[in-house]
């Protein structure tokens, strides 16, 4: 706008020293006016203005007025603790400028005023009560009276701020200078001096910056042009003044949060932006005049309940890339335009179906808007639950997708699907899919419905501990039986059984190992039978390993040790024998505690190392059964019996991939079992027999939990057959059982029971 005018600026860098709740008022000093003749010097420009106790006197940052005599008049008078107020232009030889007085004031050059004092400045302290920054306005240009160039005015002084530190305060008014008015000429052959440009009002940090009251951010105004006041010739080659544009105000803060926002905007001098408006801390009323739909605001989060609200009649929710909900009942008064936005919605906990996230007072346009959804770990949500995105007073649009994924948890393991449609006025979201999933980074390749690993240890141990129900269950009783009838006082009992066998699970796993059944028992008869009771202790240890197979030729195997240690009380009744036979009843209740570990290379936490666990329950069950021993030769006899088995371990917790918990629930085993077996008395002291059973689980399904959520399970439910062939013999002193147990079905592979017992 100027041209071949020197303008000297001096800048201000002063240190403050901030008190708590105290006030920072700064305003540019005013550019000087300029003079009207060569002869006269232009105007010196103001101090910029500083205090942190007296708000700015109405001077403050004024512009000098163009002088009608010899010199320029001066920037505005001020009274702050910068210094005193600024002496005016003088005549200086040979035309030089007017002296500026002290700091922050430059000498006008010349006829041109001169510019206004700078100020930058940053703030130490972190609470202020209120904040005031302000451009100083430009100096006028000088009227012409005659052929010569008149004076321009000098520009307003700017003011830039800055801090290292969260700023906290009650009001923040932020104001660019005025632009000042050109010259006035009285013919077109004069030329009018140019207006001053209002200084510039700069706030920015990569901080935060929390308002408690009110934000205040105007543009200041452009200065008018000057006229021709005179006569007009059709030669005139003169020009009047043009006037000086308005200060620069800027605003740049990381996240930023205020009750009132007001924004006025007069051109485009005017720069705000904010990485994060927190609608969270208090209510937001956000004012804006001459706004379209520029980004202010690269996200807006609102959440606990607050509302976001416009003036009545203003602008819409607008000016944003991204709008973040958090939680429910949040509110925005006025209209949303979301179009060609992201909306995201943060789905808490403790979230319930049917809730409404974000009710708006107005329309909300969603045409071609992006919806995501973020769901907590512990979402109390289940598949088929509905979640109201958006409630308004009408709906305008679709979004861009009708399908969310959204996933959760460490390393993203757990996943939803939404479906999201429109229902009147509402927005809904509906859950179709739950899902877990196991990301790359904890395993050797991509992952799928992975978690049911987690359960093989449990169900292992779970399936070791039925056994030695059975060892109870068959051998124990009919060793206790075979002691006490040959000793025919209590007597020690005891059985050993090795094995191995295989489980079809949904996957499968193998186990191996040693039980132990050791007791006592006594027998007495009654009129009715014979009578057996007892009591025992019992022990098993064996290791497993399991192999899962997933789509994408993925395969886990993992491997453990199981053991369990425990004890109880067995009986057995025998009703008085026939010719024909006789009938028995039995039973045997047990209680202890079982351990399993499990690991497994294939699966990897966050350090690369392999996942394990080590889970420890008790267990407690009980068995009934009866039988017919049915005499069918003299040394022949045949043994029909059925049994029921009902065992429950408890549930038990661990952690894995470093926080997260699984959750194994108790677990109840019901097996029917039905069999037959035959023997042969080569004489009363050996008999050799053989056997068929029929075994069905009628429940085995284990249950866990991860995130609360019900996971894929392995399972035991199923058909079991059994053969069986072994000897038993003894005397008063020696004594011994060996068997040797098939299995095929739901269950193979073999076991092997085996006693010898010599008494002194």
């Amino acid at each position: 706008m100027f041209k071949n005018i020197k303008i000297t600026i001096f800048f201000i860098l002063l240190p403050l020293t901030a008190f708590s709740d105290e006030s920072i008022y700064i305003v540019g000093g005013g550019g000087g006016g300029g003079s009207i003749t060569i002869a006269g010097g232009g105007g010196s420009g103001g101090e910029a203005y500083f205090s942190n106790e007296t708000a700015p006197p109405e001077e403050a940052g004024k512009g000098g007025a163009a002088s009608v005599t010899r010199e320029g008049g001066k920037g505005g008078e001020l009274y702050g603790t910068v210094g005193t107020s600024p002496g005016k232009g003088t005549n200086g030889e040979n035309g030089s400028g007017g002296s500026g007085s002290s700091r922050g004031a430059s000498v006008g050059d010349d006829t041109s005023g001169g510019a206004g004092g700078v100020l930058s400045h940053s703030l130490t302290f972190q609470r202020y009560d209120t904040i005031l920054i302000k451009g100083g306005d430009g100096g006028e240009g000088a009227k012409s009276l005659s052929n010569e160039r008149s004076g321009g005015g000098g520009n307003g002084g700017n003011i830039s701020i800055s801090t290292t530190n969260d700023i906290i305060a009650k009001n923040i008014t932020l104001q660019g200078g005025n632009g000042a008015n050109g010259g006035n000429i009285d013919f077109d052959t004069y030329f009018g001096g140019s207006g001053g440009n209002g200084g510039s009002a700069i706030f920015s940090t990569e901080n935060n910056v929390t308002i408690d009251d009110q934000f205040f951010m105007i543009s200041g105004d452009n200065g008018n042009d000057g006229t021709v006041q005179g006569i007009v010739t059709d030669t005139g080659t003169g020009k009047p003044g043009e006037g000086g544009s308005s200060g620069k105000v800027s605003f740049h803060v990381n996240t930023f949060s205020a009750q009132i926002i007001e924004l006025s905007k007069k051109d485009d001098n005017f720069n705000f932006y904010v990485n994060t408006l927190d609608v969270s801390k208090n209510n937001t009323l956000i004012i804006l005049e001459n706004f379209d739909n520029e980004i202010l605001f690269n996200e807006i989060n609102i959440g606990n309940e607050r509302t976001l609200g416009t003036r009545e009649g203003g602008n819409p929710v607008r000016n944003f890339k991204v709008l973040n909900i958090f939680g429910k009942n949040t509110q925005i008064k006025g209209n949303l335009d979301a179009q060609d936005k992201t909306l995201n919605f943060v789905i808490p906990p403790t979230m319930e179906k049917e809730s409404t996230m974000l009710n708006v007072i107005g329309n909300a346009n969603i045409k071609g808007s992006i919806i995501s959804a973020e769901v907590d770990e512990n979402s109390i949500l289940k598949v088929g639950d509905k979640v109201v995105l958006i409630e308004a007073s009408s709906i305008t649009g679709t979004p861009a997708n009708s399908l969310v994924i959204s996933k959760t948890g460490k390393d993203n393991i757990l996943k939803y699907k939404f479906k999201t449609e429109i229902e009147g006025s509402k927005l809904v979201a509906t859950i179709e899919r739950i899902t877990q999933s196991l990301p790359y980074s904890l395993m050797r390749a991509p992952g799928a419905n992975c978690f049911k690993v987690f359960s093989q240890g449990h169900i292992a141990s779970n399936a070791f501990v039925n056994q030695g129900a059975d060892l109870v269950a068959n051998s124990g009783i009919k060793d206790a039986l075979f002691k006490t009838q040959i000793a025919g006082k209590p007597s020690i009992f005891s059985q050993i059984q090795v094995g191995k066998s295989k489980y079809k699970t949904g996957s499968h796993f193998n186990i191996g190992g040693i039980s132990l059944v050791s007791g006592i028992s006594a027998g007495c008869n009654l009129k009715s039978g014979y009578l057996v009771l007892g009591s025992f202790f019992e022990f098993g240890s064996g290791n497993y390993d399991s192999y899962d197979d997933f789509p994408g030729e993925l395969s886990i195997e993992a491997k453990g040790n199981v053991r369990y240690v425990g004890g109880g009380i067995l009986g057995h009744f025998s009703f008085c024998r026939t010719d024909r036979g006789y009938l028995y009843v039995e039973t045997s209740g047990r209680a202890g505690n079982t351990k399993c570990d499990f690991d497994s290379n294939d699966l990897q936490n966050s350090w690369e190392e392999s996942v394990a666990y080590s889970s420890s329950s008790m267990y407690y069950g009980c068995h009934i059964g009866s039988g017919y021993v049915l005499k069918l030769f003299e040394k022949n006899q045949m043994d029909i019996y059925y049994k029921y088995f009902w065992n429950h371990r408890n549930g038990n917790k661990f952690n894995v991939f470093d926080d997260k918990t699984v959750e194994l629930l108790g677990f109840s085993s019901n097996r029917l079992n039905v069999g037959v077996k035959l023997s042969y008395n080569v004489n009363s002291l050996i008999s050799p027999y053989i056997g068929t059973e029929y075994e069905h689980e009628i429940t085995g399904d284990i249950n866990a939990r991860i995130y609360n959520l019900d996971i894929e399970t392995p399972c035991l439910k199923g058909n079991t057959y059994k053969g069986e062939i072994g000897l038993s013999f003894g005397n008063k002193r020696l004594s011994a059982n060996l068997g040797f147990q098939g299995y095929a079905g739901r269950r193979k592979g073999y076991s092997i029971t085996m006693q010898i017992k010599y008494r002194f």
